[in-house]
């Protein structure tokens, strides 16, 4: 757990710096994705490279707080940039009807997985052992499929919509 700890350590230096930054400009955003890759490439290698996660508890931290702290400020940094993409520069109608059916998407979502939100926002932790294990497939979720097509042994059944959670976080701060 040592080497996932410097991992996140560096990222955290490193992306305080883009956080700080102008995030109206496209690469500020792009640095902060390719740091985002990065730090989530390095820890995909450790963590099948290494038998590190020796517990049950060190599993659960991982991908409950560890991996989504990366992955959902990958998400934030991508979501930003295509809205900015997207944002029409002339016709301030438009402009505003862009914010409101952005500001929709993200409610939608965060409503769509509401549970899931109000679990992450209390700090429970009585179904982190479903939640955040690899492999703890007892009941079935119908919130987010993404798993089923990612890497076992980087995935859980909620880390990705724990990553969402820390995305529309940091999208609504903004």
């Amino acid at each position: 757990m040592e080497n996932i700890t410097k991992i996140i350590s560096k990222y955290k230096q490193q992306i305080q710096e883009v956080e700080q930054s102008n995030l109206h400009l496209p690469n500020n955003l792009k640095k902060g994705i390719d740091l985002s890759k990065e730090a989530l490439i390095d820890l995909r290698f450790y963590i099948q490279s290494k038998d590190c996660l020796r517990s049950r508890a060190e599993e659960i931290k991982f991908f409950k707080f560890h991996k989504p702290f990366v992955y959902g400020r990958l998400k934030y940094f991508s979501k930003l940039l295509r809205f900015q993409m997207e944002f029409p520069p002339v016709d301030v109608n438009k402009q505003i009807t862009h914010i409101q059916a952005a500001l929709e998407k993200l409610e939608v979502h965060r409503k769509r997985n509401l549970e899931f939100f109000n679990y992450c926002r209390r700090e429970l932790d009585s179904l982190d052992h479903v939640y955040f294990v690899r492999g703890a497939e007892e009941y079935e979720f119908f919130t987010d499929t993404s798993h089923y097509f990612s890497d076992p042994e980087f995935c859980t059944s909620h880390d990705n919509i724990k990553a969402q959670v820390v995305a529309y976080d940091l999208l609504v701060a903004t």
